[in-house]
C-alpha cells in the first residue's frame, strides 16, 4: 500500500509474457502509467531535501526587505545553502535508484530504498552534488556579472568568459544524465564514474539531446511562468513543483541514459569477468525443441537474432528453414564432435563448407525443403577423428554420436557469440 492508490488490491490489465520490451518515449510511457502515484510520492519525498534551500531563500528575501536582522538573515542564507549543497547528491542518489529499479523492474521499497541509497552512496554522491551546486552558482552569477564587467570596461573578453562558462554547464548536465545513475549501478570510483560519464555525455549524443532538449522546456516554461505571472499564480506553481518535475524528469532521464551504461559500462564489466549481467532477463523453456512447436517459438516475440547450435538434424533444418522464412538474422553451429584442432575453426556459408558430415547433412535437408539462400556457420576443415564416431539407438532423433573434445564446444561458442556481437 503506498501514500496514494489502491495498493494491490485490484488485479491490472495484464501484460503478454512473451510481448517485447518497449523502447525510447513507449517504456517512459509505460512506467509513467504505471508509476504514476509512486512517482509523485517520490518526488514530494526527495523535496523535503530543498528546505534548507527554501529557508535560505527565505531568509534572504526576509533580510532584504528588513523583517531580519543581517547577522540572523546570513546564518540562514549560508547555513541552508551550505546544508543543501551537501543533501543535494545523496538525495539525488537514492531518487535515481528508485528510478533504476523502476526501469529494470526491480522490486523496490520506495523510503527504504531511498534512505539506504541515501546513506551508503554518501560520500561519491555529496561530492558530485556539491560540486553541481557550486557550478550552477558559478553560471547563475555569471550571467550578472560579465555583462557587467564587459559594459563597464568595454572589453568583449568578458562575453567569451560566458561563453566558455556556459559550455562548461552544458558539458557537466550531459555528464548529470549519468553521474548519479552511474553511482547507484555500479562499484566505481569516483575518477572512473566521472570519465565514463564525460564518455558517455559525448558517445551517447543522440539520446542526450533528446534529454536535454526535454529539460530545456520544462525548466524554461518554469522560469518563464515565475516571471511572467502575478504573485498568486506563481505561488500556486511553487506549490505544485513537489508533485511533478523533478522525478518525472528523473525518470525521462532513466529511461534515456540507463541502457547506455547498461551497453558500455555494465555489460563489458561481466563479460570481462566470465560472469552472466543478474539484469539480464532470460526466458527458459525447457522442452525438446520439434518441428511442429518451432514456428510457435519463432511467432511468440520478436528476436534480433537466433543462435543455432542444435546436434539433431531434422529440429536444426526445421529451425533454419523458419527463421530464414522470417528474414531474421541466423548463424548456426556445425559439428565439433571428433574434432580437436581449434585452428581449423572457421567461418563460412554453409553451402561452402568441407570436411564436415553435419554440414553435408544440413545441405541436403535444406535442398530437399528448397531453401537454397546463403546461411552463415561455423564449422571445421578438420577430418573427423572415424574412431569418435559411435552408432546409438537411445538417442532421440540420431543414429550416431560423436565423442567430443570438452573446449571445442566452447571455441565454437566463442565464434557464434563473435559473430553475433559484431552484427547486432
Amino acid at each position: 500500500m503506498g501514500l496514494f492508490g489502491k495498493g494491490f488490491t485490484h488485479a491490472g490489465s495484464g501484460i503478454s509474457k512473451t510481448a517485447p520490451k518497449k523502447k525510447g518515449f513507449f517504456r517512459y510511457w509505460e512506467l509513467f502509467r504505471e508509476k504514476f502515484w509512486k512517482v509523485i510520492e517520490l518526488n514530494i519525498f526527495y523535496t523535503l531535501f530543498f528546505i534548507p534551500l527554501i529557508a535560505a531563500a527565505v531568509g534572504l528575501i526576509l533580510m532584504l526587505s528588513g523583517s531580519l536582522s543581517v547577522n540572523v538573515g546570513l546564518i540562514l542564507v549560508i547555513g541552508g545553502t551550505l546544508l543543501f549543497m551537501i543533501l543535494f547528491g545523496p538525495a539525488t542518489a537514492g531518487m535515481m535508484k528508485i528510478m533504476r529499479n523502476f526501469f529494470v523492474e526491480k522490486p523496490t521499497f520506495l523510503v527504504h530504498d531511498f534512505l539506504k541509497t541515501f546513506r551508503s552512496e554518501f560520500g561519491h554522491s555529496a561530492i558530485f552534488g556539491f560540486l553541481d551546486c557550486l557550478l550552477a552558482c558559478c553560471v547563475a552569477a555569471s550571467f550578472y556579472v560579465y555583462p557587467k564587467l564587459a559594459e563597464q570596461t568595454g572589453s568583449k573578453i568578458y562575453y567569451v568568459m560566458l561563453i566558455v562558462t556556459l559550455s562548461i554547464s552544458l558539458v557537466a548536465i550531459l555528464m548529470n544524465f549519468y553521474l548519479f545513475l552511474m553511482i547507484v549501478s555500479t562499484n566505481l570510483s569516483m575518477k572512473n564514474i566521472f570519465r565514463n560519464s564525460f564518455y558517455l555525455g559525448i558517445v551517447c549524443m543522440k539520446q542526450n539531446l533528446f534529454s536535454l532538449g526535454i529539460l530545456a522546456v520544462v525548466v524554461g516554461g518554469i522560469l518563464l511562468l515565475a516571471l511572467k505571472t502575478n504573485m498568486m499564480v506563481l505561488m500556486i506553481i511553487l506549490t505544485l513543483l513537489p508533485f511533478i518535475p523533478g522525478t518525472w524528469l528523473a525518470l525521462m532521464v532513466t529511461v534515456n541514459s540507463y541502457p547506455s551504461i547498461q551497453k558500455y559500462i555494465i555489460n563489458p564489466y561481466y563479460e570481462k569477468r566470465g560472469e552472466v549481467n543478474p539484469e539480464i532477463e532470460l526466458t527458459v523453456l525447457p522442452v525438446f525443441l520439434k518441428d511442429e512447436n518451432i514456428p510457435e517459438l519463432l511467432d511468440a516475440a520478436s528476436y534480433d537474432f537466433v543462435v543455432d547450435a542444435i546436434d539433431t538434424l531434422a529440429p536444426k533444418c526445421h529451425l533454419i528453414a523458419e527463421t530464414l522464412k522470417r528474414h531474421i538474422k541466423i548463424v548456426s553451429s556445425m559439428g565439433a564432435g571428433a574434432k580437436s584442432d581449434i585452428t581449423q575453426v572457421r567461418f563460412a556459408d554453409i553451402w561452402n563448407t568441407y570436411h564436415c558430415g553435419l554440414s553435408k547433412a544440413v545441405r541436403k535437408r535444406l535442398q530437399k525443403m528448397g531453401i537454397k539462400r546463403k546461411l552463415p556457420v561455423v564449422f571445421s576443415t578438420e577430418q573427423a577423428d572415424p574412431k569418435a564416431v559411435l552408432l546409438t539407438e537411445d538417442e532421440m532423433n540420431k543414429k550416431s554420436t560423436c565423442g567430443t573434445v570438452s573446449y571445442m564446444p566452447a571455441v565454437f561458442g566463442c565464434y557464434l557469440a563473435e559473430y553475433v556481437l559484431k552484427r547486432l
